[in-house]
């Protein structure tokens, strides 16, 4: 705590997997940065599953 790092626990327990998803309240907010977004949101969740 006092490194202000954070530390892994339990390290061999392993919680259900869940749906991620990101909700737009219209067609017209899927911008191309949304989609982007979208696109980064999905590689760093897929990282840190490896």
């Amino acid at each position: 705590m006092k490194t202000g790092k954070l530390v892994s626990i339990l390290t061999e327990y392993v919680g259900e997997s869940v749906a991620l998803n990101l909700i737009c309240p219209g067609r017209e907010n899927v911008t191309p940065v949304m989609l982007l977004l979208r696109d980064k949101l999905r590689q760093y969740c897929q990282q840190l599953l490896m």
